[in-house]
């Protein structure tokens, strides 16, 4: 019978997303036109962009995890 890590790599997820979710907010946010959108429309729009991205990057890694899991860790 195997252990289960999963419960390990829910810290490292909690921390590096926060971190990723900051820096994509930032980085879509700086680069978004001044003169054509308000500040409520380009915090709406980064704050999407960076959810979507970070939830993406997320399962990735999660899957790249899990994979590792079963092939490295048995």
């Amino acid at each position: 019978m195997a252990n289960d890590y999963s419960l390990l790599f829910l810290p490292i997820f909690a921390v590096f997303g926060t971190l990723g979710w900051l820096m994509i907010f930032l980085e879509t946010y700086l680069h978004l036109p001044t003169k054509q959108m308000s500040k409520e429309e380009r915090i709406t729009y980064s704050a999407t962009q960076a959810t979507i991205m970070t939830g993406m990057l997320a399962v990735v890694c999660y899957f790249a995890l899990q994979f590792l899991q079963a092939e490295v860790f048995r």
